[in-house]
């Protein structure tokens, strides 16, 4: 009823007849109404558009209406729409930069809430390219720019554009913009696992926002308290703030972000034993974020995967998987999300009895997480360069420091000497000249000495962990493949024994049918041929190994070759007879006739040749 009334007020305030037009009003009011009820200020918005046309106002008016609107499709959660309107404002205010730069920033916001973050960066980082950004704008964009780094789990970079968001609203004196920095800092914490500092932030943007009537930030803040409050176990907590989150989160419509709420209020639940009342909140989530075609289904469809999976509820697991893979959000999924949903999809699959498919996602999902783990040593490496390139700046300052501070002691050394020099003769002076000038020289040739010195020691030092990372690298590449060529001999025993297996049934009569034993063989050629591929892999890891153990010992025959590569592996006697389908003592005897080629007489000089080939 207050909103009615207040809107009725505007209504008649600004267009009462015979009452000229009176647009600053409208843009302060409005935005109150927008901020309130954003459903409501369609008709306000609409009637300030019919009589800036009616007047044929200026083209700023125009600009800060189309504004408006998009702000109202933003509280409303219509990106692609509220683009469309930001463009239409920023066209209208090319006269004044500082509007058409907000409204560049607003279409930025859009993206990154449709899950476009590059082209949201990349609209960011044009507005700073431009020059045209106030300092206020700045803060906007340094804040805007952290989003989107945190969306892609790029924390420093999200640390070090709040940092500087920060720093310009320090300078400008202005706390009003303070909080949503703060919030976004907070966010970093969370998601670092500081929880208790970040529950320490989230208070004061909780504050800040109510004293601003900021109710959609206030319902976010909530939100993100609630998931450090799970984090540290305080589920009463949680509950009530993602109550209070829900309750702004409806009034502003916010269903994408709503869902996700109801799915913090399910994971509560799932640990409280409340299974019902759990189930009823992922559905109402799953929902919501579908209706809105949310980036966040994804995650919370995963979740939800895993829950119903523990419950044995296979089906409905089904169910939520072809929703999820359906969305709009799934065509665009970072790598880590889709890794992650690729292992919940295989769980399903393999509880279901769908073994090809389990298996095929758990591969892929192997894949995404070895080319993770590749552009996280990559990143790594490089955070590392630039530590050491910040280093190096840092004590090439602390010389330059060290070099003005001597300089300004000289200076003053040398006034007294002139102020000296006129009381005192000229030989002094000359005298006293000659001595600067020659421990001038000394102290630069000793200063030249020590930074050669630490330049050299810096190098050396350098020098040795890079070798060191090579070589633990190589060390572990020779593991890995380690672990490839034993899993790749156990395939092979798998072969044998499937054949043998075939040779069994027909002795036993099981299998009489010709088209049955020729259906299994058919199954066993469509495998791969794993010996060869074995002594692919494994020249792969030893590739001198049978070429220097033949030259050694030319009277080796190539299955003794073979033979003495699964010793190479440090495979047992028994690992040895199944792969090759012989018995434990015929394996001990071909190890003895071997040696005796070899002509050595004790298992642990023949074990030490093998391994040091």
């Amino acid at each position: 009823m207050r909103t009615r009334i207040l809107l009725a007020t505007l209504l008649v305030a600004a267009f009462s007849y015979g009452q000229e037009f009176n647009f600053k009003e409208l843009n302060t009011k409005g935005r109150q109404l927008m901020f309130t009820k954003p459903d409501s200020a369609i008709v306000y918005l609409k009637k300030g558009m019919q009589e800036a046309e009616r007047i044929k106002a200026h083209d700023t008016i125009f600009g800060d209406l189309y504004h408006l609107y998009g702000i109202r499709d933003l509280m409303l959660n219509k990106f692609d729409s509220g683009i469309i309107y930001f463009k239409k404002a920023a066209e209208y205010n090319k006269s004044c930069p500082d509007k058409q730069v907000r409204a560049f920033c607003n279409i930025a916001l859009c993206y990154r809430n449709l899950g476009e973050f590059d082209k949201s960066i990349k609209q960011l980082n044009e507005i700073l390219n431009s020059g045209k950004q106030t300092e206020k704008t700045l803060a906007i964009v340094y804040g805007e720019l952290a989003s989107n780094y945190m969306q892609k789990f790029q924390n420093e970079k999200a640390i070090n554009s709040l940092l500087k968001a920060i720093d310009v609203l320090k300078k400008m004196n202005d706390d009003s913009e303070v909080y949503p920095i703060k919030q976004k800092l907070a966010n970093i914490y969370m998601l670092q696992g500081n929880y208790e500092f970040a529950i320490d932030l989230y208070d004061d943007c909780i504050a800040g926002f109510k004293k601003r009537g900021d109710n959609k930030n206030l319902s976010y803040t909530y939100l993100n308290k609630a998931e450090s409050l799970i984090q540290l176990n305080k589920l009463d907590e949680a509950k009530e703030n993602l109550n209070l989150s829900i309750k702004w989160l409806k009034e502003y419509q916010d269903i994408s972000v709503l869902g996700v709420a109801y799915s913090k209020i399910g994971h509560i639940e799932a640990r409280e034993g409340n299974e019902a009342e759990a189930l009823a909140s992922y559905e109402y989530a799953m929902e919501n974020l579908s209706a809105s075609n949310s980036p966040y289904i994804i995650r919370v469809g995963m979740e939800y995967i895993n829950h119903l999976n523990r419950n044995k509820k296979y089906k409905k697991s089904l169910v939520v998987i072809d929703q999820v893979k359906e969305s709009e959000a799934y065509k665009s999924i970072n790598l880590e999300d889709k890794m992650y949903f690729l292992q919940a999809m295989a769980d399903t699959y393999k509880f279901t009895g769908s073994y090809k498919k389990a298996t095929d996602n758990y591969t892929e999902a192997i894949t995404l997480k070895d080319s993770i783990a590749t552009m996280d040593k990559e990143n790594a490496l490089n955070e590392i360069q630039g530590k050491l390139q910040n280093e190096i700046q840092r004590e090439k300052n602390i010389a330059l420091a060290n070099s003005n501070k001597a300089l300004e002691e000289k200076i003053t050394k040398n006034k007294i000497i002139i102020w000296l020099s006129i009381i005192g003769s000229l030989i002094i002076i000359i005298l006293i000249l000659t001595i600067l000038r020659s421990a001038k020289l000394k102290n630069r040739l000793q200063k030249e000495a020590l930074r050669t010195i630490a330049a050299e020691k810096n190098l050396m030092e350098q020098q040795s962990q890079y070798d060191k990372e090579i070589y633990e690298a190589q060390k572990e590449r020779i593991k890995e493949k380690q672990r490839e060529l034993t899993s790749s001999a156990l395939r092979m025993a798998n072969l044998q024994d499937s054949i043998n297996e075939i040779i069994n049934k027909c002795l036993r009569k099981e299998m009489i049918n010709i088209n049955d034993v020729r259906k299994e063989l058919q199954l066993l050629t469509k495998q791969k041929d794993y010996w060869k591929q074995f002594e692919t892999r494994f020249n792969q890891v030893h590739p001198d190994f049978n070429h220097l153990l033949a030259e050694k010992f030319d009277n080796l025959t190539k299955n003794d070759l073979e033979f003495c590569s699964l010793l190479k592996l440090n495979l047992t006697n028994k690992e040895i007879a199944s792969l090759l389908q012989i018995s434990h003592e015929s394996v001990i005897t071909k190890k003895y006739r071997i040696k005796k080629k070899m002509n050595i007489q004790e298992d642990v000089d023949f074990e030490k040749v093998i391994m040091e080939i």
